[in-house]
């Protein structure tokens, strides 16, 4: 694409930039390349090597789009740049871990099709080279949901305190609400004599919660718990969980990411919502693919952010990365640091023709006789495709040089988002509240039952403990 072309592409804030024009670092907010506010249509795909800037395209994101927000930010240095500005300029600022959300009010544990979602992202089947064990789990999915409803009870709860329970008590409390779905789980025997099908199942049941056990406030919604119509608010969500957390957390983190955009869906909502996911790979939004083929009719766009193409082929397989790409409208990627990627960014600029000269020569042309320019030989000129810019000449592109695709037609050669110079300027993070909650014994346990002297009663707070 030409300059004057590329120059139709320009846009401002509120928008959802891509790139900019403008060849000085500060002076790129002048002129951007992307969505007009009215127009953000359709998922976009960053593709960045580490230390390659793409934090800052997301920041340049937050600053300059006027829609309601959730925000993966590992790192949380997106939510230190930028959530002082939105609280201000555009919406309620929610932090998770701080504030919490309720997943018990995005998915009914009594109707089927969300209990298997729910399951799918907790128990990660996915992970496993035998997921029978996994699936199986979801009999006790389905008795805590039931055990709930009866004793009016958090259904999450209930479901990592039967994690966190003996297996005999856990499955003898939920005989009495739910008695088919647990001799489902165990085979038709005594919650007191598993059999080892049944006893590996619980093994992976009670493994996979453990993880979510120190987080049980954020996901059951004890305290202050984000509205389901955060999305009318044009509120912000930042998920602020450091990569060594979200390996473990990684299965309630998807599943918090979808009940919020399953809830649009759910409820026919149009709000203009935009889910940036920062180092996709590292969250395990594992249905990412189906998502991306659904939620654009709701008014919701995801933004994803990933360090190279052989990353997103090593966490979805290749054909998973190329179903991700295809439903990605607009793609921006940075100078890559592995060939793959290179040799992706090559196919994705396309080709170009070139002409190509070709000579031949008779066969008595090729006897040892001295050529002293006077022999006729053939010559043809014929065009021939080649990549417009060849994967050695993507990987020695400038530091700050992007190639950006945008409705999957325009492509151009641009420069990466540099809003540095507007850091300083940027109001400072709303007033933080510290916060612990206290979490109460398992239902069926006897509440007014004496510990022995020699037993402190333990209590266990929620290690998640600021909110916004």
């Amino acid at each position: 694409m030409t300059k004057p072309e590329a120059k139709k592409l320009l846009t401002a804030p509120p928008c959802l930039p891509l790139a900019s024009l403008e060849t000085h670092p500060d002076k790129r907010d002048s002129a951007l390349i992307g969505l007009s506010g009215e127009q953000v249509e359709g998922h976009t795909l960053v593709v960045g090597a580490t230390r390659s800037g793409k934090g800052m395209h997301l920041t340049r994101t937050l600053l300059s789009s006027n829609c309601a927000m959730v925000v993966v930010d590992p790192k949380g240095e997106q939510m230190q740049r930028t959530a002082g500005y939105r609280a201000e300029s555009v919406g309620p600022v929610y932090q998770i871990p701080g504030s919490t959300l309720d997943l018990a009010a995005y998915y009914d544990l009594a109707k089927n099709d969300d209990l298997a979602e729910m399951h799918f992202h907790l128990m990660k089947p996915w992970a496993d080279k035998q997921p029978i064990f996994a699936e199986k789990c979801k009999f006790l999915f389905a008795a805590a949901g039931a055990y709930a409803r009866q004793h009016q009870l958090n259904p999450l709860q209930v479901l990592l305190d039967t994690a966190n329970s003996a297996p005999a008590a856990a499955l003898t409390a939920l005989c009495s609400s739910d008695y088919d779905n647990v001799m489902n789980f165990t085979n038709g025997d005594e919650p007191d004599n598993l059999d080892k099908f049944a006893a590996s199942s619980w093994g992976n049941f009670s493994t996979r919660m453990f993880d979510y056990q120190q987080h049980w406030a954020t996901i059951t919604g004890q305290g202050a718990t984000i509205p389901v119509h955060w999305a009318e608010e044009r509120a912000t969500i930042y998920i602020t969980y450091p990569f060594d957390v979200l390996k473990g957390v990684g299965g309630a983190v998807s599943g918090m990411i979808a009940a919020l955009m399953r809830y649009q869906k759910l409820h026919d909502r149009r709000d203009p919502i935009l889910v940036a996911v920062d180092e996709l790979p590292a969250v395990g939004l594992r249905n990412v693919s189906e998502y991306l083929a659904t939620v654009g009719g709701y008014n919701i766009s995801m933004l994803l952010y990933v360090q190279a193409y052989s990353q997103l082929a090593a966490a979805y397989g290749e054909r998973g990365a190329e179903t991700i790409l295809s439903n990605c409208h607009h793609q921006v990627w940075y100078p890559p640091a592995d060939m793959l990627t290179a040799k992706r960014m090559s196919e994705v600029y396309g080709s170009k023709l070139e002409p190509f000269q070709s000579y031949s020569s008779r066969e008595r042309d090729k006897q040892l006789v001295p050529d002293l320019g006077m022999q006729e030989k053939g010559r043809s000129v014929s065009l021939r495709l080649v990549p417009a810019l060849a994967p050695e000449e993507m990987s020695a592109l400038p530091p700050d040089a992007v190639i950006v695709q945008m409705d999957r037609r325009h492509l151009v050669q641009a420069y990466r988002l540099w809003p540095v110079s507007d850091l300083a300027d940027l109001p400072p993070l709303p007033y933080q509240i510290e916060s612990t909650a206290v979490r109460p014994a398992p239902h069926w346990k006897a509440s007014d039952r004496p510990l022995p002297e020699s037993a402190p009663a333990a209590v266990v707070t929620n290690d998640d403990a600021f909110i916004l």
